[in-house]
């Protein structure tokens, strides 16, 4: 199995579209807005926690697990 996540940051987009500037990080409602803020980093870093927490506990997989983190995303495969 391969547990895969990019850490990449996805481009700003127009900055009209922004309530704060994309490089300031701003908390409204309990939510966090900025620049990478909802991209796949908290992914990679689940499940890594994940399989660390289950080899704590003396869990193992039944096959091999890969845990990957590449620099982007793959896109137009075809």
């Amino acid at each position: 199995m391969i547990l895969n996540g990019h850490l990449d940051v996805v481009p700003t987009g127009p900055a009209e579209m922004w309530t704060t500037g994309p490089f300031q990080p701003s908390i409204r409602e309990g939510r966090l807005y900025g620049r990478g803020s909802g991209d796949m980093k908290a992914g990679v870093a689940s499940y890594y926690a994940a399989m660390k927490a289950l080899h704590s506990l003396g869990y193992a997989p039944a096959a091999e697990v890969h845990l990957q983190a590449v620099v982007e995303e793959v896109r137009n495969l075809v």
